[in-house]
């Protein structure tokens, strides 16, 4: 089937000013063109498209996407090179997970403090963050 650029924008779900970039960009490619120069989709392009919205939901920047798209050019010999893509990709989320979770320590701690500051520090003393990071700790320790 073929869809004229508004079609494929409903079906996708896609902006037509996103499906344009998509091709200048070479994500979506050998888009067929009526003799007027008018766009034409097809359900290739759809899945093509569909390809594209899973590995954006990996994380994936869209010069990763770009490479993965190349290598999808190249066929089943690059079947490799796609699963180290892939394993990069997930270092980096497994990388920005660590980060997420030494933030949202940070986060609990301050909550901590700042829910229990009146009753368990003295603002008066100089070394009452440290005092209530240690008081903080050992709750934590107590807890695991």
């Amino acid at each position: 089937m073929e869809y004229s650029i508004g079609q494929f924008s409903e079906k996708t779900g896609l902006g037509i000013h996103t499906l344009r970039w998509y091709e200048k960009e070479g994500l979506l490619f050998d888009i067929a063109r009526t003799k007027s120069g008018r766009r034409l989709y097809s359900d290739k392009d759809v899945e093509m498209v569909e390809v594209i919205t899973c590995l954006k939901n990996t994380g994936m920047s869209i010069e990763d996407i770009k490479d993965y798209i190349d290598l999808f050019r190249h066929g089943s010999e690059t079947y490799a090179a796609r699963v180290d893509l892939f394993k990069m990709q997930r270092n980096s989320i497994k990388k920005q997970m660590a980060e997420l979770s030494k933030q949202l320590a940070q986060s609990e701690y301050k909550i901590w403090y700042y829910q229990n500051l009146e009753e368990l520090g003295d603002i008066s003393d100089p070394k009452n963050c440290d005092n209530m990071k240690a008081i903080y700790q050992q709750l934590q320790s107590q807890q695991s």
